[in-house]
C-alpha cells in the first residue's frame, strides 16, 4: 500500500488554502504597477567585438544595461554623452590604450569616482600597477570567470 493512498483527508488535509478570488481575474491583486527599478549602467570597452559581446551578455544576464564599444575614443564620446555606473576596459587597445583611457575618464567630473575595472591579458605585477596608478580600481586577468567580474561589480557597488 503506498504512503499517502494510506491516509485519511483528515491526517493529509489538503496543503493549500482556498484562492481568494477579486472580480473575475484570481490574480488581479497582484498585477499593480510595480515602480521601475533602475539598472546599473555598464561600459564595455574592447576592441574585439566578440570579448565585448561576451561581458555585455555577462552584465545583461546578471542585470546590467550594457553598452560595448571597441576604441577609447568611442568610449571616450560615451562617456561624455551619458554616466555610467562602471567602465570595464581592455588594457591592449589600439591608438590609446586602456591607461591613457582611464587617465581620461578619471579627468571628467563625473567619473572621478566611478569604478573602473581593467580585464585584460596584461597579467605580471607590474602591468597591476600600471592599472592602479592610471586610475583602476581593479585589474581582471583574461579569461574571463563571469563570477568573478559580478562578485567584483556588487563589491564595487554596483
Amino acid at each position: 500500500m503506498h504512503f499517502l493512498s494510506a491516509m485519511t483527508s483528515q491526517q493529509f488535509p489538503h496543503p493549500f488554502p482556498k484562492t481568494k478570488h477579486f472580480g473575475s481575474n484570481p490574480v488581479s491583486h497582484l498585477q499593480s504597477p510595480v515602480p521601475e527599478v533602475r539598472k546599473h549602467s555598464v561600459l564595455v570597452v574592447d576592441d574585439v567585438p566578440d570579448i565585448a559581446f561576451m561581458l555585455a551578455a555577462y552584465l545583461e544576464r546578471a542585470g546590467y544595461r550594457v553598452v560595448s564599444v571597441f576604441s577609447a575614443s568611442e568610449a571616450l564620446d560615451a562617456a561624455r554623452a551619458e554616466h555610467f555606473d562602471a567602465v570595464i576596459s581592455d588594457i591592449g587597445l589600439p591608438l590609446m590604450d586602456g591607461y591613457q583611457l582611464a587617465k581620461e575618464l578619471r579627468s571628467l567630473p563625473h567619473y572621478v569616482t566611478t569604478p573602473l575595472i581593467a580585464v585584460t591579458g596584461f597579467t605580471e605585477y607590474s602591468d597591476q600597477q600600471n592599472a592602479f596608478s592610471a586610475g583602476f580600481d581593479a585589474h581582471l586577468k583574461k579569461p574571463i570567470d563571469p563570477k568573478k567580474i559580478i562578485d567584483l561589480m556588487a563589491h564595487l557597488g554596483c
